[in-house]
């Protein structure tokens, strides 16, 4: 007789803890699915909330006129693969879980320049230069 109870408990624990295993699994797979998505967002807004910062701050260079001049200290994530400076936008060609999106923004202002892509920090410089704003980031 107990050694029936004995194996009894054995298998009810086996069973316990592999129902456990699987509830964890499957949370684990889950937070994983939703951190991914959380991490696309943030670069979303990080990408946006520099090519917004670039074009604003070149509008008010060129409205406040020659010899205007001003530095910005940006990061640039890995997600961008080009940076394109039009004469009336800026074009962001970025990598997306679905490939490759290029992203503009537009300037009611004449641009020019060139802005490094490379991840990291980099300074970017802007002024009113001939009628046009030139950004040029190193």
């Amino acid at each position: 007789m107990r050694k029936k109870k004995r194996g009894q408990v054995s298998i009810e624990y086996m069973g316990l803890v592999g129902i456990t295993s699987i509830i964890v699994l499957f949370l684990l797979i889950i937070s994983n699915y939703y951190s991914r998505g959380i991490e696309n967002s943030i670069n979303t807004n990080q990408i946006d909330g520099i090519a917004k910062e670039i074009v604003d701050t070149a509008e008010s260079m060129y409205y406040y006129g020659e010899p205007s001049k001003t530095t910005l200290r940006i990061y640039i994530p890995d997600k961008i693969q080009v940076i394109n400076i039009t004469t009336d936008q800026i074009i962001l060609t970025v990598t997306t879980p679905s490939g490759t999106a290029n992203l503009a923004y537009l300037s009611d202002v004449p641009l020019g320049g060139e802005v490094l892509s490379t991840e990291g920090f980099h300074d970017v410089e802007i002024e009113a230069r001939g009628g046009l704003v030139w950004i040029n980031g190193t």
